[in-house]
């Protein structure tokens, strides 16, 4: 069994590499490497491209059902870079988008197409808003087309 831990920290290098370099600069650390705890990175663009493509690796590597299962264990708990804290608009959101990322996951043939298929589906829907008492956010949530 792949070590869950290591799949997710590559995944989540590989997504904000690409997103840095393809859509926009994200904040960088002294290294040079996108700090990944920087303010500016939750509940936006970023974010969702983010959790749908960690949750796409999952689903690829692990399969469909392992990726549900990692990705709701992490916003219940949290750890790792990131908070359980979250508003329930704000889960759902990452709910969504790591559900996108599933399907998107299992139907690409790399990781490589992955990026990119996400990177399309964020540009399609980037007026898309999600209307909450809490949160009013572009760019974070995806919808796909019904096949």
């Amino acid at each position: 069994m792949k070590n869950v831990f290591k799949l997710k920290d590559e995944a989540l290098a590989e997504a904000y590499e690409y997103f840095d370099k393809n859509v926009r600069s994200l904040p960088k650390g002294e290294d040079g490497k996108v700090d990944q705890y920087a303010n500016g990175l939750a509940d936006n663009d970023v974010d969702a491209f983010r959790h749908a493509y960690v949750s796409g690796v999952f689903a690829k590597e692990l399969g469909t059902g392992e990726a549900k299962f990692y990705g709701f264990l992490q916003e219940l708990l949290g750890g790792n870079g990131s908070s359980a804290n979250n508003s329930d608009a704000a889960k759902n959101m990452d709910y969504w988008n790591n559900d996108v990322g599933r399907k998107l996951g299992k139907d690409s043939e790399s990781r490589e197409q992955l990026l990119k298929v996400i990177h399309e589906a964020l540009k399609d829907r980037k007026s898309t808003r999600l209307n909450s008492s809490h949160l009013v956010i572009s760019y974070a949530v995806f919808c796909l087309k019904k096949k």
